[in-house]
């Protein structure tokens, strides 16, 4: 199986950005100084900054991912992240 990474043509990546194949930036999305890997979905609107997107990981639409670890349940649903400033788990 192939899999490709879909960056809208609305969305902005800034600065250094790893988006993974198979990864989805939707319309409207920034994506500044992340990784983004295979599986994850970035909604449209959403920020994600100096983050790094775990794996099949689906961030809502307009939410703002700043300074995080995120990894996600089986069912791709954010369930941790290590806040990257105070050092430790929120």
């Amino acid at each position: 199986m192939s899999l490709s990474t879909a960056v809208s043509g609305s969305a902005i990546v800034e600065g250094f950005a790893l988006i993974e194949s198979g990864a989805v930036v939707e319309d409207g999305a920034v994506v500044h100084e992340s990784i983004i890997l295979a599986g994850a979905t970035v909604g449209g609107g959403a920020v994600v900054s100096r983050s790094v997107v775990g794996p099949l990981v689906h961030l809502a639409p307009r939410s703002r991912t700043v300074r995080q670890i995120v990894v996600a349940s089986r069912s791709g649903e954010p369930v941790d992240t290590l806040d990257l400033l105070a050092g430790g788990r929120r």
